[in-house]
């Protein structure tokens, strides 16, 4: 089976809450970041696709586009804040 050749670590654990992942970060350290999930949120997807797709469409660049996400999440901004 190929799933028992691949490199990957398993169980992987996905969270579209930032707060949930900065608290595994903080108090799990490597124990749990290595089975973290490397996917964007649907946040992170659209901002990409708003800011590639729009300054195309608009034949602006991408720094000249902002893109405002109203969320009921407080921790949403330490999502946006990362690289």
């Amino acid at each position: 089976s190929s799933s028992s050749s691949s490199s990957s670590s398993l169980p992987v654990l996905c969270s579209e809450c930032p707060g949930w992942v900065c608290y595994a970060e903080k108090t799990q350290g490597p124990n749990v970041i290595k089975y973290l999930s490397k996917a964007r949120s649907p946040q992170q997807i659209m901002g990409v696709l708003v800011k590639e797709l729009l300054a195309k469409e608009m034949q602006k660049p991408a720094k000249d586009i902002i893109h405002c996400a109203v969320m009921p999440c407080y921790d949403k901004k330490l999502e946006a804040s990362r690289e």
